[in-house]
Formats: C-alpha cells, structure tokens, sequence
C-alpha cells in the first residue's frame, strides 16, 4: 500500500535511508536502490540552507522517547534543483537509537500560490488605503478580513487590533 501513496515515504534508521517508496524516489530523481545504498547520504537531499534546521530537528528527536513532529524545509533533487517540502516525522525508538519514519510532500507550487495571493492582497491594501472613505470587508461570521485606514482611524484601533475580530469583540 505504501508504494501507491501520494505521499513520499522514508524510514531513516543510523543515519540512512532503510525504505524509500517509489514517490519519493521520483521525487528527488534517484532510484529506490540508490538511496538506500549505505553509501548514500541523506543530507544529499536537503538544501545547504535548511541542513543545519534539519539537524537541530534530527537531534532533538533522537533522544530515545517517541516524538512525532511536522515541519517545512528546502530540499533539493537530483539535478540540484530545490523544492519547497512539508513533512511529518516519527521518532520511533528501535534497536540500539531512533528509527525517523516520514511522509514528505513537495509543496513548492502551494507557497508560490500563497505568495502570489499574499502580494495581491498587499496591492489590495495599498488601493484601499488610498481611498478617504472607511471600507471594510466581514466574513460570514461578522469578523472584519479586511479594512483600510480610514476605517481604523474612523473607529480609533489600529488594524492589527481589528482583523479577526467583530464589531462586539472591539466593543463589548
């Protein structure tokens, strides 16, 4: 069943790789045998930028009780070419340390989209404040997503104090 996952699957025990299954083995471009080849090492597969992240991260979870931990990092593939990973890691202890047991996902194009969406809303914002009339957007809770500075002005809070909050929250 692991092998038809979507996931990218690893177990990592003595500091190599002991399974990889086929996804990840296409994601990074190598074959299965060639990362769990005892010669391979695994810090290969992540960015000069999140190795000494992925270490603290590794150590910290070697300590020999169970830990479960999911974080993001920059890994790279074969070809050098970096991908934007989240993952989720076991810290299981087995034999004499701590096998690493990990679901990995390639979400590079997910944070280019969030980027995008976080810079359309700064253009939004930028249009907004320009204009002298106070203007607000709610969802379907009555919580204020968006207001420009007018708004904020007009009711004396600064917007930080104001996103994620209603009219009562601000004035009960």
């Amino acid at each position: 069943q692991m092998q038809h996952m979507d996931d990218a699957i690893y177990v990592i025990f003595d500091r190599k790789y002991e399974f990889v299954n086929e996804k990840f083995a296409v994601m990074f471009g190598y074959l299965p045998e060639e990362v769990c080849d005892p010669t391979f090492d695994p810090m290969t597969l992540i960015a000069p930028e999140s190795r000494r992240f992925i270490r603290d991260k590794h150590r910290h979870g070697s300590h020999g009780e169970f830990m479960v931990d999911q974080y993001e990092f920059t890994a790279l593939n074969k070809d050098g070419v970096k991908m934007d990973c989240e993952t989720f890691v076991l810290f299981v202890p087995y034999k004499w340390g701590v096998a690493i047991h990990g679901m990995l996902r390639n979400i590079t194009v997910r944070k280019r989209i969030d980027e995008e969406l976080q810079r359309s809303r700064s253009d939004l914002q930028i249009v907004l404040n320009s204009i002298p009339t106070s203007i607000f957007y709610q969802d379907k809770n009555h919580r204020f997503i968006q207001v420009n500075k007018a708004f904020c002005k007009s009711i004396g809070f600064p917007m930080e104090q104001i996103i994620g909050k209603t009219l009562f929250d601000l004035f009960p």
